[in-house]
């Protein structure tokens, strides 16, 4: 497929006139794209992250405008990148020569780094970022993967985005906690400022004490309002297991404390916790578990947490 040809089926898709032969083509093509030398899939991630970080650059460049409800297909990331370069919104900015570096935190441990930009993260535990040693000019893309809060250097000419495995963040300057531990409920929460939270098909604006909750399951995206300050609370060594079912607690506690826990009788996953730890060790919160839930627990050298206990 020759350039010209390309351009007018990205025409065609956008004006959803291309047809099915049309369509295969293009499946085709990003199929040929994604295996050749010039896809890395190191920095460009998967197609759905691709998709994702390319929509999200679109509703920053349309001021959010309503996007269809139906799901791109998939090799409309191609023709989108072509969109994208025509609006000079540099999304791909780590398909450059800049290297990247990563810094991640291993299960009971915190970080706090700084950016090339003064933009300073502070890591949760099991979490890891990725950012080039030197943002493009007007765009500043890393990648999460676990939890972090932000503290964003405010440059207007250069959009801050965080990307996910199926959601964007994109702001100018602000401070927010985005928790994207995989295969859980992905939340970012503003603390100041206002934030731009995008998946493949839609998007929310967030103001300060509002909250994006994106499901894997149902691919949905909503907002609600919170505390800000709960969500950032384990930047001060707070642990918060408010209104969790032990099951939902579990990765919690053991990312927290570096631990394996296992459930001798699964009805105790379903009981509810309303507990607020302060600078607890794990022996402390294991004790009182066990107060508050009736239960039992063997802790071996190994940080193997093994309970039992009738469950709810």
């Amino acid at each position: 497929m020759t350039e010209k040809e390309f351009q007018r089926l990205m025409e065609r898709v956008a004006e959803g006139t291309a047809s099915q032969e049309e369509q295969r083509q293009g499946d085709a093509f990003l199929a040929s794209w994604q295996t050749s030398a010039t896809w890395d899939s190191a920095r460009h991630g998967s197609a759905k992250e691709a998709e994702v970080r390319i929509w999200a650059g679109i509703t920053q460049e349309t001021e959010l405008s309503t996007p269809t409800r139906s799901k791109p297909r998939i090799w409309w990331v191609a023709a989108s990148l072509v969109l994208l370069c025509t609006v000079g919104y540099l999304i791909f900015q780590y398909a450059t020569a800049v290297p990247w570096e990563t810094v991640a935190t291993a299960a009971g441990e915190r970080k706090t780094i700084t950016l090339p930009d003064g933009t300073t993260v502070s890591l949760n535990a099991a979490s890891e970022i990725s950012y080039p040693a030197e943002f493009a000019s007007d765009a500043r893309l890393v990648k999460l993967s676990g939890e972090a809060f932000f503290e964003v250097t405010r440059k207007p000419a250069q959009p801050f985005t965080i990307t996910t495995e199926a959601v964007t963040t994109t702001v100018l300057g602000t401070s927010f906690n985005v928790l994207a531990y995989p295969e859980e409920t992905l939340r970012v929460t503003v603390t100041t400022g206002k934030v731009r939270v995008a998946t493949a098909q839609e998007a929310v604006e967030l103001a300060p004490n509002e909250q994006a909750i994106y499901s894997y399951i149902e691919d949905t995206l909503q907002k609600d309002t919170v505390n800000a300050e709960s969500a950032q609370a384990w930047r001060t060594g707070k642990l918060m297991l408010n209104r969790l079912s032990f099951t939902e607690a579990i990765p919690v506690l053991e990312r927290w404390f570096g631990i394996t826990i296992t459930l001798k009788e699964p009805k105790i996953g379903d009981c509810v916790l309303v507990a607020n730890y302060q600078d607890a060790t794990l022996e402390e919160v294991l004790e009182s578990l066990k107060f508050i839930l009736e239960i039992e627990y063997i802790l071996d050298q190994d940080k193997q947490v093994t309970i039992s206990g009738p469950g709810c």
